[in-house]
């Protein structure tokens, strides 16, 4: 499913335009990265957990040369799916 069928699917389950779907999700999302990155975890009950996590600066081998590649450090976001615990009842 891409978005456009996301938001065709949540326009018929919901009556409302798609444009109002589409609209409504991307202030869904908007607001959950901008919480992941303010909060580093989002738990949500019965869909799971958004957790920020940062990447160690690694080194490897470089294929067109002697020197070694540096892939820097980064923030990546994980989802770790709900398992049906009811351990987080945030």
């Amino acid at each position: 499913m891409n978005r456009t069928d996301f938001y065709k699917q949540f326009s018929a389950e919901n009556d409302v335009t798609q444009a109002a779907a589409k609209d409504t999700c991307i202030a869904v999302f908007d607001l959950l990265a901008r919480c992941i990155n303010e909060n580093d975890r989002v738990y949500i009950k019965g869909l799971g957990t958004f957790k920020k996590k940062t990447v160690k600066e690694r080194r490897v081998g470089n294929f067109y040369g002697d020197e070694a590649l540096v892939i820097p450090a980064c923030e990546k976001i994980i989802f770790e799916p709900f398992n049906g615990s009811s351990d987080n009842d945030e």
